[in-house]
């Protein structure tokens, strides 16, 4: 017999399980969209880990006022961009490709604190070692690309095998964000694309976040700031106190870190020096001994470090206050300046070796051509030291260019005076005697402002080279910018 047809209203309700079914499966569609909160860099290296995905453009409507507020709220899709950025612009300032071997994984964790200096960790795997990096979900620029500069030092850093991760030094990488956040474009820190929330025809239009550099302004900036607030020692940049790292005092300390990056860059084999110095980090209990090991061929000890850095501030126009480091740093060259180094032979076809001569032994060793050269621009190089130290080391400094003038002069007038040659003798004799007292005396007050002199070892001398870094002392010419702070000081010429 035929089939009764279904009553209509059990045809409804067939049709409501149907829509029902379709609107449960759309919900959990739609929670396994959500539960998609693993975002990947480009290159593959940063791994964003986030509780919530990235919401639509139209759901980020731009609020009065929001361009005042230095917070960014992050989200997987920009922070991964960011992180790219970044990286890259680190390898642009060290001159380095991108060969990256572990990987970063970034967390947004709403739960973090919100803080000024966060940091990367890093952990070591059997195939090498992943780092973590843990923000919140709300951040400043420069904290932001702070924690993403550390992750890519270490990540630098530990590439070659090393017992232990070590600990980056505080200056580099505030070296490192300044130039990120000043020099290197786009804009590195990719901020959420509002809707600009406005009725009519322009509703829908996105507002444009990238900001246009323009380093040259941002080196005047850097150097009107370093003018303002003074010139930090190279002692204050290593181990800054925490007056340094809060407030606006802490762009400052920027600043100087931003230029002593830029120097040291600017080295002789800058670039290189800079990544071996990355690669000997874990190698040492601290980063000075490390920094010590890589540059010994130009500052063997920290206070040839001190004196370059202060010559680079003479060369910035920065003064510093701080009368103690300046005192101390002009008694270093001064000291400098009163020995010269040699390369003298014990016989023809022998080993070269260098020895130190003071000007007593200049006196006594030398011929009066030799002497003449190398007391004439001696003097003149004390003369432009004591324009640049306190006066103490200044006095000190003028007296002994005032005792190389006058016996230059004097053996010069001895020279052409008429007399028996018995009498010319004794006089050149008490000439040097004379000279050679002055030599002494002034040696004594030099060892109560900078004691423990080096000695002095009698040679002939056969090649005279000054120390570089006495002579750079002496010569220093404010330059324009930060970066012309790594120009080599000009020597004086060996005598």
């Amino acid at each position: 017999m035929p089939a009764r047809p279904l009553p209509s209203w059990w045809r409804r309700l067939g049709r409501s399980a149907l829509l029902l079914r379709l609107a449960l499966a759309c919900l959990v569609a739609g929670a396994a969209t959500a539960q998609a909160r693993t975002v990947h860099s480009r290159s593959g290296q940063f791994i964003i880990h986030s509780p919530d995905p990235t919401p639509p453009s139209l759901g980020r409507v731009a609020t009065i006022g929001s361009e005042t507020n230095q917070l960014i709220p992050l989200y997987p899709d920009p922070l991964v961009v960011s992180c790219e950025r970044i990286k890259s612009a680190v390898l642009a300032e060290l001159r380095l490709p991108d060969r990256w071997r572990g990987k970063v994984h970034v967390t947004i964790d709403p739960r973090a604190p919100a803080e000024a200096f966060p940091s990367a960790t890093g952990r070591r795997y059997l195939e090498g070692w992943h780092f973590a990096l843990r923000l919140p979900a709300e951040i400043e620029a420069p904290a932001l690309v702070r924690g993403v500069v550390h992750a890519v030092l270490l990540e630098l850093i530990l590439r070659q095998p090393a017992p232990q991760a070590p600990e980056v030094p505080l200056w580099l990488l505030e070296a490192l964000t300044g130039q990120v956040l000043s020099r290197v474009g786009p804009d590195p820190v990719v901020r959420p694309n509002p809707i600009t929330g406005k009725y009519g025809p322009t509703v829908g239009q996105l507002a444009g976040t990238l900001r246009e550099r323009r380093p040259a302004e941002e080196d005047q900036r850097v150097l009107n700031l370093i003018r303002t607030r003074g010139w930090l020692t190279f002692e204050d940049i290593s181990l800054p106190g925490p007056e340094r790292l809060t407030g606006p005092a802490v762009e400052h300390y920027r600043a100087c870190c931003q230029t002593l990056f830029v120097a040291l860059r600017n080295l002789p084999q800058g670039p290189s020096r800079l990544t071996t110095f990355l690669s000997r980090l874990p190698h040492h209990l601290n980063w000075q001994t490390a920094f010590l090991e890589v540059y010994a061929p130009l500052f063997p000890r920290l206070l040839e470090v001190e004196k370059w850095w202060a010559l680079v501030g003479q060369q910035l126009g920065a003064p510093t206050s701080d009368l103690e480091t300046n005192a101390r740093l002009g008694a270093a060259w001064l000291e400098d300046l009163l020995n010269v180094e040699v390369a003298t032979r014990a016989a023809p076809g022998a080993a070269v070796t260098r020895q130190t001569l003071s000007f007593t032994d200049v006196l006594g060793q030398w011929d009066f051509t030799r002497q003449r050269a190398f007391f004439s621009a001696r003097s003149q190089a004390l003369r432009r030291l004591a324009r640049v130290v306190p006066q103490p080391v200044a006095q000190l400094a003028l007296a002994y260019a005032q005792t190389l003038d006058q016996y230059v002069a004097a053996r010069l007038r001895l020279g052409y005076q008429p007399g028996l040659p018995g009498a010319r003798t004794l006089a050149l004799a008490t000439l040097l005697e004379s000279t050679r007292t002055q030599l002494e005396t002034l040696e004594a007050r030099r060892r109560e402002l900078h004691p423990a002199p080096p000695a002095s070892t009698p040679a002939t001398p056969e090649d005279a080279t000054p120390n570089p870094a006495s002579e750079a002392a002496a010569s220093a010419r404010p330059a324009p910018g930060p970066e012309a702070a790594g120009v080599k000081p000009p020597e004086s010429p060996a005598p």
